[in-house]
Parts: C-alpha cells; sequence; structure tokens
C-alpha cells in the first residue's frame, strides 16, 4: 500500500466551500483533506503530486445509457420515436457478442475523455458489456432489457437474475446490477407485477423508461384509466428503489405521488428535444424535493456522451422554460452528474463526494487556459465553462486511466478499428 498526497488543488467536495486544499489517498482510499493553512508532514508520503491549483472533483456518473449502441451514431435520425425503434430493432436482430464488445469498449472510450467514472447500462449481451467494463477500469450498473411480448420474452427476467448473481460487486465492486422492465408500454401490468415481487424479494433496483413521449402517457391513461404513475403505485411497484428515465410527461399528481417513494428522475433535454419528446418538470420535481440526475442517453438519441453539454443545456432550457435563471444553481447540476446518482445507483457509501473513507475516483482539470480566466467560482466554472479537452487527468479507484488526453492502458486506434469491422460486416 503506498501513501499519495494531491496539493495545491481546487477541492470541490459539495460540503465546504472550495478551497485550495491538499487531499490524501492512501492506497485506493480517500484519507485526509487538509485546508490550505494547515501544516502538512510531507515525510510520511510515497508520492507528493503538485495539482498547481487546478480543480479536482469526483468523477462524474452517467446514470442511463446503451454503450454498445455507439454505432448507431447519427443511424435513422429525423423519425419519430417508434419508428426509429423500428429501424434500430432490425439491426439488432444481426448482432453477435463481439459486436457488442468491441462498440461498448468505444463507448467507455468516449464517456473516460467527457470525464466519466461510471454510467448505467442496459441492454443485450450484458456479459460482453461487463467484459469490456473490466478491461476498462470503469464502474457500471448493468441490467438486461426486457420486453414482454418481444422473442423469449419469458427468459429475459431470469436472465437478468442470473446477471444478477454473476456480476453484482463484481470486479473490485465496480459492478452492480439492475433490472430493466423496458417501459410501461412494451412491459404489461401483469408482468411488471411479478418483475416488482422478484426485486423485493432480492433488493434489486429497477431501472425503466417512464412517460417519454406524450403518446406513451395519454395511451396508457386510455387503456387503463389511470396515469402511469397512479397505476403503478396501485400495483405496489412503486414500492421498489426506482431509477426512471425520461418523466418527460409527468403530471402534477404524478409528482406528488412519487414523492413519498424511493424514486430517482434521470433526466435528458438533449435526447427529448432531437426525439421530439417535450421538456420534463424539473422545476416541479425539485419543489417536491425528488432526486434528479443528468445523463446522455445513448449517441443515436443524443450524438455524444459528453456530460457537460447536456449539464449546461438542461439548465439552459430550464431557464428558458419558466423564464427565470434561478432554478437551477452550479452546485445543483454537479450534484445531478455526481452525487444524486451515487445515492440512485447506491453506491453513494464508495463514490460520489471527495470524502474520507471513498474511494478515489477523481478527476483533476486544466484551468491554466484562456477560456478559465478569470475564476470567480470554480463550481460555477465547471457547470458553465468548461471544456471537454481541459481534463488532465482521470482516477478510478486510484489508478490513473486517463492523462493529458492520452490512454495509459487501453489502446485507442484498435479498439476503433475493431469498432469500425465489426460495424462493416454488420451493414454489409
Amino acid at each position: 500500500m503506498s501513501k499519495t498526497l494531491l496539493k495545491n488543488s481546487w477541492i470541490i467536495d459539495w460540503i465546504n466551500n472550495p478551497f485550495f486544499w491538499s487531499i490524501e489517498i492512501d492506497d485506493k482510499i480517500i484519507g485526509n483533506i487538509y485546508k490550505e493553512w494547515e501544516k502538512i508532514d510531507e515525510s510520511i508520503y510515497d508520492e507528493i503530486i503538485d495539482i498547481k491549483k487546478n480543480i479536482v472533483c469526483p468523477g462524474l456518473i452517467n446514470t442511463h445509457n446503451h454503450a454498445w449502441m455507439f454505432f448507431f451514431r447519427g443511424f435513422a435520425s429525423g423519425l419519430p420515436l417508434q419508428e426509429w425503434l423500428q429501424e434500430v430493432w432490425k439491426i439488432e436482430d444481426k448482432l453477435t457478442s463481439e459486436d457488442i464488445y468491441w462498440w461498448t469498449m468505444s463507448s467507455i472510450l468516449e464517456m473516460i475523455k467527457a470525464w466519466t467514472t461510471t454510467f448505467a447500462d442496459m441492454y443485450f449481451f450484458e456479459d460482453a458489456v461487463a467484459e469490456a467494463v473490466k478491461e476498462t477500469w470503469i464502474r457500471a450498473s448493468l441490467s438486461r432489457w426486457i420486453i414482454w411480448n418481444a422473442p423469449n420474452w419469458a427468459n429475459s427476467l431470469k436472465e437478468n437474475i442470473e446477471l444478477f448473481d454473476k456480476y453484482n460487486w463484481a470486479f473490485d465492486d465496480r459492478i452492480t446490477v439492475m433490472i430493466w422492465p423496458h417501459a410501461p408500454y412494451t412491459c404489461n401490468l401483469d408482468f411488471l407485477k411479478e418483475v416488482s415481487s422478484v426485486a423485493k424479494s432480492k433488493n434489486i433496483p429497477i431501472h425503466m423508461h417512464i412517460s417519454e413521449t406524450r403518446k406513451e402517457a395519454e395511451d396508457f391513461l386510455q387503456e387503463n384509466s389511470k396515469k402511469i404513475i397512479e397505476k403503478l403505485e396501485e400495483i405496489g411497484f412503486l414500492e421498489n428503489h426506482i431509477l426512471a428515465a425520461h418523466c418527460v410527461h409527468l403530471s402534477e399528481d404524478e409528482i406528488k405521488i412519487i414523492k413519498n417513494y424511493n424514486f430517482f428522475v434521470v433526466t435528458n433535454i438533449e435526447s427529448n428535444l432531437k426525439l421530439g419528446s417535450w421538456i420534463a418538470p424539473l422545476k416541479s420535481m425539485k419543489e417536491n424535493w425528488i432526486c434528479i440526475s443528468i445523463w446522455t442517453d445513448w449517441v443515436c438519441s443524443n450524438n455524444n456522451l459528453e456530460m457537460w453539454s447536456a449539464m449546461r443545456f438542461t439548465w439552459y432550457v430550464q431557464n428558458w422554460l419558466h423564464e427565470d435563471p434561478t432554478i437551477f444553481n452550479s452546485y445543483e447540476l454537479l450534484k445531478m452528474a455526481t452525487i444524486n446518482w451515487a445515492k440512485a445507483l447506491r453506491i453513494d457509501k464508495k463514490v460520489g463526494t471527495l470524502e474520507k473513507w471513498k474511494e478515489a475516483d477523481i478527476i483533476v482539470v486544466d484551468i491554466d487556459t484562456i477560456h478559465a480566466k478569470p475564476i470567480f467560482n470554480p463550481i460555477d466554472h465547471l457547470s458553465y465553462g468548461i471544456h471537454p479537452d481541459d481534463i488532465d487527468t482521470v482516477f478510478i479507484q486510484w489508478k490513473k486511466v486517463l492523462e493529458k488526453w492520452k490512454f495509459t492502458f487501453l489502446d485507442e486506434s484498435k479498439i476503433l478499428s475493431e469498432m469500425e469491422r465489426c460495424r462493416k460486416r454488420l451493414f454489409s
């Protein structure tokens, strides 16, 4: 075991106002955090790294993604959601686990370069995704796609449980597993009751698309005589730990229901606007103390996996929608990309903040650039002024993954070459 000191840095820890502080890393665990005026015995450290007054903050958490769909970037653009999904699903029938592995590897490269140290993933071939997570050292929460009327649907829940038994807390605790019933419009109520029962018995979180489009919400109401959240409450589904992606068309009544449950909203304005789904009612959710996080979705509905632009765009659009620039501040935006969703993924005891006893998932931001000057508040700068290429270093469990825009142990050119080889085979 070795001890390292990161000194002379702006440390963003969500608890105190930022100062020039120093942070101790003992093996992969955060130790003492020293304020700039505290005396430090540097002789006890095996390595001392001078951050040179750059910013140190927790790695970002991308809480909803379909990582291996990297190759769908730009595919079938301009179609309504359901038509677009039909085009995507035609291609999925031809996929192999090798395709999934290399496309996931490519997606992870993009996420790490966008300062992401954890992502939540859901789709098929999650064993191949798990292998990519193992190789790249990133953290992930995995789940297997469940659609009750799809081919082989009867085995899909069983396969999700097998995924949980095999990978939950695997690879030095870097993987957790959830259950993923796709959406209320693809999983009937009897099946959702079954999913809920299994999730409760094994204490597994549920990750699900909810109320993404107006049509989805209106069709559900017409078919069931109740709104989506009202019906999910009626069948006991909301008694689980739930991560709900989108939530664009939740009503005020539904928002008042979910505030009483362990319900986490995952929002992405870029994906929703690109597909014409509209804007989630985040102001009302915040007023009802609902935990919100920001995510990118896959590259075919967003076209990038860059969390900073998602954070910034969320803020701008909410300001515009309500004609009020005070709805969210920069502190809240960064929490949405870190500790809020460490809580949602149930890994907040390990990551999400820079605190003693947590693991060292750390990003170092280079602010020695013209567009970073002057800095009145480093949190404001991170939320509103940062560029993706301002990244200096990314650590996951104190393993250096990226330095000066270069991967330390991953062969980026080989990964992209293999990704392209698989793409050509598929579309030939």
